[in-house]
């Protein structure tokens, strides 16, 4: 079985910071074109990769790690993503090894998708070298027209500029929008986050808000919902999304 090896990357950075590091003899997979470069020496220094090569000289003060028959990738990145722990069913105390196991498959960077005051704390920790975790970008608690959890409920244009405030004082790193938030509400958020210089993120619900509005307000969808409607005829019965709160019926759809 094929070994990578990118997760030694990972905890030599964290024991040994700042220290120069060689893999040798492993094989690297190439970013630039679909191809193994074999038998190579990765030299990195200040966490930085300085040099790779078949005929790396290697630093006499470096560690260095044997990568014989393994691969070195680069991290991956989960780009949505939620933890246990965020719910009521699983305690706090585990998010560090939730964020271990992240580390262990070789995620490296990871963007949660509705934010908490712990991953926030968790983020500082990860960008101090304090706990084996992935750089961590966090949302807000997301704004909804609804009481849904861990969430802003935002009904007029007012409370949707104020959540938007909130959450960027607060220091999460984009703003999450889900659903029942009526277009004007929506639509303040948005401006206020521009105002406010931070993202927005998430549904685009084709009840009030649709694809097309999401698109326009240059907002990152991270759902389909509301590209199945935009498939439908105009006179489908229903307008709620496959992916979210509503599943069509497709006989009387004709």
């Amino acid at each position: 079985m094929k070994t990578i090896l990118f997760i030694l990357v990972l905890f030599s950075f964290i024991a040994i910071s700042g220290q120069t590091i060689a893999f040798t003899n492993v094989n690297v997979i190439s970013m630039d074109k679909e191809r193994v470069l074999p038998n190579q020496t990765v030299l990195i220094k200040n966490g930085v990769i300085a040099e790779i090569g078949s005929k790396v000289k290697i630093p006499k003060d470096a560690q260095t790690i044997n990568g014989k028959g393994k691969y070195l990738i680069p991290g991956l990145m989960d780009m949505h993503a939620h933890l246990l722990s965020d719910g009521d069913d699983y305690p706090d105390t585990i998010a560090e090894d939730e964020l271990k196991v992240m580390i262990a498959n070789g995620v490296t960077t990871v963007r949660f998708m509705i934010g908490t005051k712990e991953q926030l704390v968790l983020r500082e920790k990860s960008a101090k070298g304090e706990i084996i975790a992935p750089t961590i970008y966090a949302a807000s608690p997301h704004l909804t027209g609804r009481e849904q959890g861990n969430n802003f409920v935002v009904n007029t244009t007012e409370e949707a500029r104020e959540a938007v405030r909130k959450s960027k004082a607060a220091g999460y790193d984009f703003i999450k929008i889900t659903t029942f938030i009526k277009a004007e509400v929506y639509e303040a958020a948005v401006d206020e986050a521009l105002k406010q210089n931070i993202r927005v993120v998430g549904h685009a619900d084709s009840r009030f808000v649709g694809v097309e509005r999401a698109l326009k307000s240059k907002q990152q969808i991270e759902h389909l919902d509301g590209y199945m409607e935009m498939l439908l005829r105009d006179d489908a019965p229903m307008k709620g999304s496959v992916s979210d709160l509503y599943v069509y019926d497709i006989k009387k759809l004709g």
